[in-house]
């Protein structure tokens, strides 16, 4: 549970975002994924850091409009609705990587 709040906060930190699927930015996802590694590797062995990250990348995919996503990569401030998302994303994602 402990790696789940850490994900979540590391997650919120490297992003902001809320809703139906859309594709990251030139270079944005690599960019999401690369700095969500450098910040989880610290705390989990890299391959599972790595996993987690990718687990992320996509479900945010899958959750947010592509103008959501260009406000990850703008370092826009998420909604309360997106922090909700976020979270739900963090969990689910820690839950199935870092078993």
């Amino acid at each position: 549970m402990k790696r789940a709040r850490v994900f979540g906060i590391l997650a919120l930190q490297a992003f902001a975002l809320a809703a139906v699927a859309g594709e990251w930015p030139a270079a944005g996802g690599e960019k999401f994924t690369r700095e969500c590694i450098a910040s989880a590797a610290g705390q989990v062995p890299q391959e599972k850091a790595v996993a987690y990250c990718n687990c992320s990348n996509g479900m945010m995919q899958e959750a947010f409009t592509t103008e959501q996503l260009a406000g990850v990569t703008d370092g826009r401030k998420p909604t309360q609705e997106e922090l909700a998302v976020l979270t739900d994303i963090s969990r689910s994602c820690a839950r199935e990587t870092l078993k």
